[in-house]
């Protein structure tokens, strides 16, 4: 009777290099600017998920940022490199220890970070699932927060 063991992981910062500076790279913004206003609008009161997510969002809708839809997200993830071995990790151990000890290592991601642009990341290979903040869309584009995992919501997800 084997026993199921769950791993449960940030992403940003920890699994990859931050996803959010890389999109707004990739759609030629510094991100330092970015973060500072973040910064002062969470100085405000603002939750940091819910202020930098409604920033993205305001960036798509003007046109800043070409991953204006959840597929364009996962795409752009699908470019993202992993920190070595972060990929891997979850099936290595299941592969090794797993075996050895009779255990089902699952492994989860909790993050704050963009749902479908995580999902498209490598980490989706070796992961058994991934949560994050989502984003709906209207008439095909991104058009506003769905959820948002803010750092006390993470606890629900344990």
């Amino acid at each position: 009777m084997s026993i199921t063991f769950a791993i449960i992981s940030d992403c940003d910062n920890t699994l990859i290099p931050d996803a959010t500076s890389s999109l707004l790279e990739t759609n030629g913004m510094e991100p330092q600017p970015f973060w500072d206003q973040i910064a002062e609008t969470v100085r405000a009161g603002w939750d940091p998920p819910i202020a930098w997510m409604s920033e993205i969002v305001s960036l798509i809708k003007k046109g800043k940022i070409s991953q204006d839809t959840n597929k364009k997200l996962a795409e752009f993830g699908s470019k993202l490199e992993t920190f070595p071995g972060a990929d891997t990790f979850i099936t290595e151990l299941n592969e090794t220890v797993g075996k050895e000890l009779d255990l089902v290592i699952e492994g989860y991601v909790v993050s704050s970070g963009i749902e479908s642009l995580m999902q498209g990341t490598k980490l989706s290979n070796s992961f058994t699932d991934i949560f994050g903040g989502r984003f709906y869309e209207k008439d095909g584009v991104i058009d506003g927060i769905q959820s948002c995992i803010t750092f006390t919501e993470k606890t629900k997800f344990l």
